[in-house]
């Protein structure tokens, strides 16, 4: 992994165009870097308080750059942006400056200088107030583990302000290991003030979960709960709560947003609901199994698409649930309709499905009956999808497995299939213990790229194929 050094962060910290150019890639290494997100947070806490106390003092200097601790310094800069004017002669005699011109005028005219002195104040006043709270609009978010908070930074690295987090660590890990948003900072309504949306519980909040929506300011607007009607399938009822977990912001025509949050209960069903700029219902995408959304493109219709990574769990009584990629048109989740590929809601199939891909299982995970985790890396771009299926556990621990599938997004065909490390390590472990045979090589590699499979609304099959909507019978 790639670190930056200390001077680097510290010229983010203060919003340098050399290192905030690069804000997107720091910002990402230091979400999964806890020893530079530590060294970051420090420098940062480091010029909040060197600000706090150049508040108390008018002479103090402004903070800048240019006067970053963490370099070596080899020249004199002075205090003054401007250069000093030249002194010529000290008994020369000039023009009255403004200030004279103005004690003169206010010598002479004593009530009219009252008003104007007052009207100078108050404007005054108010450039003072706004230079010292505004710093700018909402730009990302931070999840600060040692305070346990969510914190909110303008685009230019200024704090702005934070909430009591109820487990913030667990958060960070969450998004972390599904590479999702539980929080993200949108422009709603087009009208260039920005929200706040989360779905991290707050301290207080106990085990629950809101969505809540917050304004620039950090003033609540909103709380939306996803506690839903008594849901059944296929026979089999659940009660329990539905919970926010997943938020993405996504740009409609005509310039305002639309929220995807994903919802489950802690059980197989969930659903990802679409709502509007005012957080009202547009519809709703059943699934039976666990997922986590992912907004990319554009793609195959010249727009964004989301693409959901996770398991279906159809068949989970006979052991055949597998991992699954889908992908959906953001713009036909209307209504509350459910998966072809899982049907047993109740409700409509949906016509959002664009994809819908089985991924095969690997004897690795067949010999430890371990399922894995599906996820979308970070490192994919708009012309391959790199999906990440591996076991759930740290891969410094023995038994760790993974295997990358990489798609092209045009028609998501199987490119390649790569391994992560140490996989081969495990897959000899397994075959000395007696838990598998065969070799780990290309060709086992080969075998997984082989076994992919397409859903088209009817049955799976080998070429990769769109599901056909219309009139198709669901079984």
């Amino acid at each position: 992994m790639k670190h930056f050094d200390e001077h680097t962060l510290e010229l983010l910290v203060l919003g340098d165009p050399r290192a905030t150019k690069h804000e997107k890639q720091i910002a990402g290494h230091i979400a999964e870097c806890a020893g530079c997100r530590s060294i970051f947070e420090e420098i940062r806490q480091y010029y909040v308080d060197v600000e706090r106390e150049r508040a108390k003092s008018i002479s103090s200097p402004p903070l800048s750059a240019q006067r970053s601790l963490i370099r070596s310094r080899n020249e004199l800069e002075p205090y003054f942006n401007s250069p000093y004017a030249e002194v010529v002669s000290y008994t020369e005699v000039k023009a009255p400056t403004l200030w004279r011109r103005v004690g003169d005028y206010g010598r002479n005219h004593p009530v009219a200088s009252s008003f104007f002195a007052v009207a100078f104040l108050a404007i005054v006043g108010s450039l003072l107030m706004f230079v010292r709270t505004y710093k700018g609009q909402p730009g990302y978010y931070y999840y600060n583990t040692k305070l346990n908070r969510l914190e909110i930074y303008s685009s230019s690295n200024h704090y702005l302000w934070s909430l009591p987090a109820f487990d913030i660590q667990e958060d960070e890990k969450f998004e972390n290991e599904h590479n999702a948003h539980e929080t993200v900072i949108t422009d709603l309504k087009g009208d260039g003030r920005k929200e706040i949306i989360t779905a991290v519980p707050l301290r207080g909040d106990s085990n629950s979960r809101r969505l809540r929506v917050y304004d620039a300011n950090g003033d609540l607007k909103k709380t939306f709960s996803f506690t839903d009607k008594e849901i059944t399938f296929r026979g089999e009822r659940y009660y329990t709560s539905f919970v926010p977990v997943f938020v993405i912001s996504e740009r409609m025509p005509g310039g305002s947003s639309n929220l995807f949050v994903y919802s489950d209960n802690g059980r197989s069903p969930a659903f990802l609901e679409r709502l509007d700029a005012n957080l009202n219902v547009i519809g709703k995408y059943w699934h039976y199994g666990d997922f986590a959304p992912y907004s990319i493109g554009p793609l195959h219709n010249g727009a964004r698409e989301i693409m959901i990574t996770g398991i279906d769990d159809i068949d989970e009584m006979s052991g055949r649930k597998f991992e699954f990629v889908a992908m959906l048109d953001p713009a036909r989740i209307v209504g509350e309709k459910e998966s072809r590929e899982t049907p047993g809601f109740g409700f409509e199939p949906s016509d959002a499905e664009l994809y819908y891909i089985k991924l095969p299982k690997s004897s690795l995970e067949a010999a430890e009956a371990v399922g894995g985790t599906p996820r979308m890396l970070k490192e994919s771009t708009d012309s391959l999808i790199q999906i990440q299926v591996e076991s759930g556990r740290d891969n410094t621990l023995p038994g760790y497995w993974g295997f990358d599938f990489i798609f092209l997004t045009d028609d998501m065909v199987v490119r390649d299939v790569k391994y992560t490390e140490p996989t081969p390590l495990t897959f000899e472990a397994l075959k000395k213990q007696g838990k598998i045979d065969g070799s780990f090589d290309e060709s086992y590699l080969e075998d997984l790229k082989k076994g992919v499979r397409y859903w088209d609304g009817r049955e799976w099959v080998k070429t990769p194929t769109k599901i056909e909507h219309g009139e198709i019978a669901v079984n």
